[in-house]
């Protein structure tokens, strides 16, 4: 986890950012995710918890294109989604800003032509 705050790159897309890196994994899985939603921005353990839930089925749900992008190129990406914001957004935000890190993440690591 280290190493993507060190040589990671950085998008961001409030209230969320997204910290990447290409990583070799023992076991040659492609993509490897972290959420984060901090105590210091958001106090409540249920609203953290259900931020978080948030996050991961928008990620979960919008993955495949990169995956199968990085599957095909042979390559490995961890992931760390921090959430930034001050209140509890709408599911339909979070959904749409991870699109957004993810179309953004797939212009870096674009589909190979054959």
């Amino acid at each position: 986890m280290e190493k993507i705050f060190e040589a990671g790159l950085t998008i961001k897309k409030f209230p969320l950012i997204l910290k990447y890196s290409l990583v070799d994994f023992e076991d040659k899985q492609p993509l490897k995710v972290v959420i984060s939603v901090p105590k210091r921005r958001i106090r409540k353990a249920h609203d953290r918890n259900r931020i978080r839930r948030q996050l991961k089925e928008a990620y979960r749900l919008n993955r495949l294109p990169l995956k199968k992008s990085l599957v095909e190129q042979s390559k490995s990406l961890a992931l760390f989604f921090i959430y930034t914001g001050k209140e509890n957004p709408d599911y339909a935000v979070i959904e749409e800003k991870i699109q957004l890190l993810l179309k953004e993440l797939m212009k870096v690591y674009p589909k190979p032509s054959n």
